[in-house]
């Protein structure tokens, strides 16, 4: 992007370097920044995405199935190429893309992932990019934040193994998929849960319509399963024409996301020219620049987070969502915004001015509640009560029979939800100075008051005084 800029010398940077010097040219300076963000920032992680993809095939290609041995090319090779997808993916994806749309799917398709129509993966990092062909994702599959490896390692040896997701799974949150895996249709992998398959001449199935939960396997309804087979049947009638229209809309809601974002570094440096060369008396404004234009960026984000969230959700009630549903999509592009500015909520965690930002995003927040998590999402869902401790997971939805699903959540008053822990809806909320254990998962229950529930599923280990 800077070799480009400099080339095209569209200020005569080169030809008149007297010219930028100039401080009767501050209107260049305007443009100037304007059109240099365009060219470093979004031109680089344009350029990074397709130089990662390129990286992959070159370096990597196709890898095959089996025992191999590691070599310093191949440790140096699985480094480079990971380091490639942190960074395209946290600043192309995250900030540019953003990682629950399809335009996201075809970066990761290029990178040989095999993954059906209306399936989801929200979580940037579970693949390795070296092992993409080696998964195969079903249709209407929810993936999670959790971890895929084909490459596995097993008795001194290193392996790679095929992983295999039907249509309709579900791989929750902070579990973890590993080895020769094949997961039959409407099947699911709970939170913090482990499936290793070591064979690699026999792959570990998981049976269809059956949930994996810590130790514990449950049976998934038949009506279920039966609902699922039909939802798909209606869906390949019109793959290309709901593919084309969620793909249309996903496309217009980004770039006018885009589009409000640079129109707050416009703002911004505006605004910073103005007060700065105010402040500096000697008309040298650059040491207050950026001061001035961060903190007014900064404002501009918050106003532009709200904007999105009033006027493209609005306030939304408990509701049932399909995949390609409009509501979904605005809603996950409001989630987007919070993504790419989650530095807010890190600055501000743990302090009663998130709890006052919560609010005015839909949360029915206590200002005495403490709340140290960035995973507070659904705000218009959220009932957190006096005194109450969040530090885990407090989220609004479920993604559950191809659905995603809406519901309150509530946490009483003095309540506290440990490091590591998952409350979600439906059905789940925790009473009045009750405590779910850290990296505890409630499933489809109440915590009554004053008990104290760990475990995964969460159970009542004893009455909390």
């Amino acid at each position: 992007g800077t070799i480009l800029f400099w080339t095209l010398d569209l200020f005569e940077l080169r030809t008149n370097p007297g010219k930028a010097a100039n401080n009767e040219a501050l209107i260049d300076q305007r443009y100037f920044f304007l059109i240099f963000y365009t060219f470093q920032i979004v031109g680089s992680f344009v350029m990074l995405g397709l130089y990662s993809i390129v990286a992959k095939w070159i370096l990597a290609g196709h890898v095959r199935e089996g025992a191999y041995k590691k070599t310093l090319f191949t440790k140096w090779r699985r480094w480079y190429l990971a380091l490639l997808q942190r960074f395209t993916l946290k600043y192309f994806g995250f900030i540019v893309l953003g990682t629950k749309h399809s335009y996201y799917l075809i970066y990761q398709r290029l990178m040989g992932l095999s993954i059906g129509v209306g399936s989801l993966m929200p979580q940037p990092y579970n693949i390795h990019p070296e092992d993409a062909h080696l998964i195969e994702i079903g249709e209407y599959s929810f993936v999670s934040i959790g971890t895929i490896e084909p490459d596995y390692s097993c008795r001194g040896q290193h392996v790679r193994s095929r992983i295999k997701i039907g249509n309709g799974c579900t791989v929750g949150v902070q579990s973890h998929i590993s080895g020769n895996v094949v997961m039959m249709n409407n099947s699911n992998i709970s939170f913090l849960t482990s499936v290793e398959g070591l064979n690699s001449a026999k792959p570990l199935i998981v049976p269809e319509g059956t949930a994996l939960l810590g130790t514990n396997r449950f049976k998934v309804s038949r009506s279920s399963q039966e609902k699922l087979h039909e939802y798909i049947r209606k869906r390949q009638k019109n793959t290309l024409l709901f593919q084309t229209w969620f793909i249309s809309m996903d496309m217009i809601l980004w770039i006018l996301r885009l589009a409000t974002r640079y129109l707050c570094v416009w703002a911004a440096f505006e605004a910073g020219l103005e007060i700065s060369g105010k402040v500096d008396a000697s008309g040298e404004a650059h040491t207050a620049l950026f001061g001035v234009y961060f903190t007014i960026y900064f404002g501009c984000r918050i106003i532009n987070m709200l904007f999105w969230k009033w006027v493209l959700v609005g306030r939304m009630r408990e509701i049932i969502l399909k995949p390609g549903d409009l509501r979904l999509l605005c809603s996950m592009h409001v989630q987007d915004e919070r993504e790419a500015f989650e530095s807010i909520f890190k600055v501000l965690h743990g302090s009663s001015l998130l709890n006052v930002f919560l609010c005015t995003l839909g949360a029915e927040v206590s200002l005495d509640a403490v709340i140290t998590s960035t995973a507070v999402t659904d705000w218009d869902f959220l009932r957190i009560g006096k005194e109450a401790v969040i530090e885990g997971a407090f989220l609004g939805h479920i993604f559950d029979n191809f659905s995603m699903e809406f519901k309150n959540v509530e946490a009483g008053s003095g309540s506290k939800v440990g490091v590591g822990a998952h409350l979600s809806v439906p059905e789940c909320s925790i009473g009045k100075r009750s405590y779910l254990a850290p990296l505890s998962k409630m499933l489809k229950k109440s915590i009554p008051s004053l008990q104290y529930w760990r475990g995964v599923p969460a159970q009542k280990s004893r009455s909390r005084k």
